[in-house]
């Protein structure tokens, strides 16, 4: 099979590499001449130097104030990335990220050689981040220059940078002809509207992001982009107008804290999904005009002034969450289809459920803190759930941050609004999820957003059919099978010893005088121990 394998063409044999971790790919060259051969022409290049990976005697020169401080391992590090891309008579895609203490002259020539090398091989995507900490405390920051060649390789696809200054007297012209994904984050801006200059040059762009950059300038205008499909934007509120003018424009998502920044979209006539991402304190009416007609609509927002009506004959999918405090909304939505909705904080006493019509939804996702659950019980909530043509399919998700424990009730009416209630006053640090369909990708998501390490997932009132399907659903998330390890709980004793005294009176109450089992596992992000998957029995009666 070896030999096989060694027989497939020379492109496919690096799109199977593509796969594997640079790290792994690099190891191959021991293993024959062969691979070492696969090695050297191999056209994907991934260099990471971190902290971690560097030694605190380089950093006693930084600490000394000793200029332009020199050190074996940063020479070794620019001879082995040197030789892979002077060797390689073709490269495709080249990732360099540093994070660094060294001052910018120290790494500027450096940079600029690897940079010169890869744009000589015709490199077609090119990522370039930078972090560096001594950076981070100067005011302004001191970062990376970028040089004129970048702006002139005629190879480029995709264009990724961050953490570096881009300053106009530093190259004449731009001429990237065949760029079609520009990223710019955490960049600064050197010139008068260069952000207006540099988003304007480029003919084939297809999705530009822009994201907490500096020197943007006061306005920006997007027009006569015949190819432009996805436009992210998030301002660090220097931008007082925003105006897009692309028919072709498929997604636009904008982010700022400024309330007064004015936005024009109407140019943008094939919309079809807007993400309006950590507004603070802005009016969501001047949008109205675009609600009642794109299919997809995203609110993240941590302030909004008023309550304010979503009306639209089109939407099929509502996201509402990341609210400080929620004003309440008017949703008329008959041919909405997923719907999600996360409440953390305060909810305004005028708020009804009622407001709500969604009369097809048919995969709901909705979370609320302690606090804003039992606000959300006065305001109808429960009501609201029952209008639901299939709210009999709806599951209970109970999540402790602090803890790291979940919950999981098959049948949102086998526990009662009241008992949840109780459970929230005691347990304040407590997330309260309903679900209908994708209760896994939630559990995976917060796993995920919360960077548990360990944690337990308890099921009650549940059927085993259920508790299993869940538990092979888990299984089948890859971020959950490369992560963690299973284990399957058979004792009562353990499952109380880890569990809180308020999830224990919860559990036992809504035990008692039910013919359902209660199941249980632990999952632990060891990668020592046994995988997701090596024990798929699942028998785990309290």
């Amino acid at each position: 099979m070896a030999d096989d394998f060694l027989k497939l063409p020379e492109s496919l044999i690096h799109h199977i590499l593509s796969f594997l971790p640079f790290k792994e790919i690099g190891r191959t060259c021991v293993l024959s001449k062969y691979w070492n051969d696969i090695w050297c022409i191999y056209p994907n290049l991934n260099f990471c130097l971190l902290d971690n990976e560097t030694d605190e005697y380089l950093y006693q020169y930084l600490d000394n104030q000793v200029e332009n401080p020199e050190h074996p391992l940063l020479d070794r590090v620019e001879n082995s990335l040197g030789k892979c891309l002077a060797r390689r008579r073709f490269i495709k895609e080249v990732c360099i990220e540093l994070r660094t203490r060294l001052e910018v002259k120290t790494l500027t020539p450096k940079l600029d050689r690897w940079l010169g090398l890869a744009l000589d091989k015709n490199v077609s995507k090119l990522v370039l981040n930078i972090v560096n900490t001594r950076w981070l405390v100067l005011t302004p920051p001191v970062t990376y220059s970028v040089p004129e060649q970048v702006f002139v390789a005629r190879t480029l696809e995709v264009l990724d940078l961050s953490g570096c200054t881009i300053e106009e007297n530093c190259f004449v012209r731009i001429e990237l002809p065949n760029l079609e994904k520009l990223s710019l984050s955490l960049c600064r801006f050197i010139g008068d509207n260069l952000l207006q200059k540099i988003v304007c040059a480029f003919p084939k762009m297809k999705h530009l992001s822009i994201s907490q950059c500096k020197g943007e300038g006061r306005s920006l205008s997007v027009s006569c982009k015949s190819q432009l499909t996805c436009f992210f934007l998030k301002s660090s509120n220097e931008f007082e107008r925003v105006e897009i003018n692309v028919p072709s424009l498929h997604t636009f998502s904008f982010g700022s804290e400024n309330a007064a920044c004015a936005i024009d979209v109407t140019g943008c006539t094939n919309l079809r999904e807007l993400y309006l991402d950590g507004v603070i304190g802005m009016d969501l009416e001047r949008f109205w005009s675009i609600f009642i007609s794109i299919p997809v609509l995203k609110v993240n927002a941590r302030y909004l002034p008023s309550m304010y009506k979503i009306s639209s004959q089109s939407l099929k999918r509502l996201i509402l969450n990341g609210w400080d405090y929620f004003p309440g909304v008017e949703i008329d939505a008959p041919n909405l289809l997923s719907f999600e909705f996360s409440l953390t904080h305060n909810l305004s006493s005028e708020f009804n459920f009622c407001f709500w019509s969604i009369p097809k939804v048919d995969d709901i996702n909705m979370m609320f803190s302690a606090y804003s659950f039992r606000k959300a019980c006065r305001a109808g909530l429960e009501d609201f759930i029952l209008k639901l043509h299939n709210y009999e399919d709806a599951n209970w998700i109970i999540f402790d941050p602090n803890y790291g424990g979940f919950i999981m009730i098959e049948k949102w009416q086998a526990v009662s609004f009241s008992s949840l209630k109780r459970f929230a006053g005691k347990s304040r640090s407590i997330r309260i999820l309903i679900s209908l369909k994708t209760e896994t990708s939630m559990v995976c998501g917060l796993l995920e957003s919360y960077s548990i390490v360990k944690t337990t997932i308890y099921f009650i009132r549940s059927s085993p059919k259920f508790a299993e399907s869940f538990y092979k659903k888990l299984g089948n998330c890859t971020a959950v099978n490369d992560n963690y390890c299973c284990e399957l709980l058979v004792s009562p004793s353990k499952v109380k010893q880890l569990a809180t005294p308020a999830w224990v009176s919860f559990m036992e109450s809504n035990s008692r005088g039910v013919s359902s089992s209660n199941f249980a596992f632990f999952m632990d992000d060891d990668n020592g121990g046994n995988s997701f998957y090596d024990d798929l029995e699942f028998a785990c009666k309290m």
